[in-house]
């Protein structure tokens, strides 16, 4: 998988489902020892969806476990008490741990804001924990009408969300690019398979996207559709109330979601963010310079004493952001990959694929 980055220009990446395991990878990479792009990556989540709800005390001692792993940063998933919620970053702060991830969808995005979390990992969050904040039933059991009619007037708070999370300091990685995977998975799934890019994906993550285990398959019916479609037009529409507030947006994909393919989305998430207003040039920052603001990596620009890392492409992206995929060849780390090895490095890949 790290792999399939370095062979689509993507030199940089932040995991955010953190294990021992991909410190061993940082490490790897760091040395030389495998070929990788540069690699930050979060701890174990604080507060899972799927678990417990964390007491202050736990809260507290998860993140100076984490510290002291040497992890880069805080990653949040699930709900919180507020006074949990606000040990998070007192600790934080006094660690000096930065905190990523979802909102506290059981808070709302007030406390967020308060907060001033360093950054929301998908504009997604703002479905749930703002747009439809003690409204979720709707996500369920509303018919197509009154889902258009209730989108609609929610269009209308963008610009106050905007302002708020622009007030706030927080970073939002726009990620468009999961929730608009969705759709295409619960209307024809076999479609979305046939993507570019999903052929490479290695062999003990494949199963999980066919259909007896995809979970998008499994958990929504294609009537349900032109339902996402109609909230992935809001989040379009927030990305772009978010960039016009001054919000500084990132380019994330989530990938190893379903269908969600290393390398190959972060260029469907430059697309998908000159399509929702931004321009090339503004989605290309969020990759770029932005991205490198964010992680304080020594990459992101072009300039003297910078890491030298770059993609060469075939074609103005500035005009055209398509042309930031066709590939002339990619510079990590100061190591010179043409084309050619980049093909190389996909088609060992896929020997091992489905």
């Amino acid at each position: 998988m790290l792999r399939l980055y370095v062979a689509n220009g993507v030199t940089t990446i932040l995991n955010l489902a953190g294990t021992p395991h991909h410190l061993e990878l940082r490490a790897k990479i760091k040395n030389g020892e495998l070929l990788g792009p540069e690699f930050y990556t979060s701890g174990p989540f604080i507060s899972d969806a799927f678990g417990p709800t964390p007491t202050p005390d736990e809260v507290e001692r998860d993140i100076v476990e984490q510290k002291r792993a040497g992890y880069d940063f805080i990653k949040i998933h699930g709900d919180f008490s507020r006074e949990a919620y606000r040990r998070l970053f007192q600790v934080a702060r006094r660690e000096g741990m930065r905190v990523i991830g979802h909102a506290p969808r059981n808070l709302g995005v007030g406390p967020m804001l308060e907060e001033r979390q360093d950054a929301v990992a998908h504009v997604e969050e703002y479905l749930y924990a703002y747009f439809f904040y003690k409204n979720d039933e709707l996500l369920k059991t509303a018919d197509l009408e009154t889902m258009n009619g209730f989108l609609a007037e929610q269009e209308k708070r963008i610009p106050h969300i905007a302002r708020a999370t622009a007030e706030a300091g927080t970073w939002v990685v726009a990620n468009l690019e999961a929730y608009r995977n969705i759709a295409l998975q619960v209307e024809d799934l076999d479609a979305a398979l046939k993507r570019e890019g999903v052929k490479y994906v290695i062999p003990d993550i494949a199963p999980h996207w066919m259909p007896e285990r995809n979970t998008y398959k499994r958990r929504f019916k294609p009537e349900f559709a032109p339902r996402f479609r109609a909230q992935y037009r809001l989040l379009e529409k927030t990305v772009k109330g978010f960039r016009d507030a001054g919000v500084r947006l990132l380019a994330g994909t989530d990938a190893l979601n379903p269908c969600v393919v290393p390398g190959f989305s972060l260029h469907d998430e430059l697309r998908n963010l000159v399509a929702a207003g931004l321009t090339p040039y503004e989605a290309l920052r969020a990759a770029t310079v932005n991205a490198a603001e964010f992680l304080g990596a020594t990459s992101g620009v072009v300039a003297v004493g910078r890491q030298a890392d770059l993609i060469l492409v075939d074609g103005d992206p500035l005009k055209d952001v398509k042309n930031a995929s066709r590939r002339v060849g990619v510079m990590l780390r100061g190591q010179w990959l043409e084309e050619d090895e980049l093909r190389q490095i996909i088609g060992v890949q896929a020997e091992k694929l489905l």
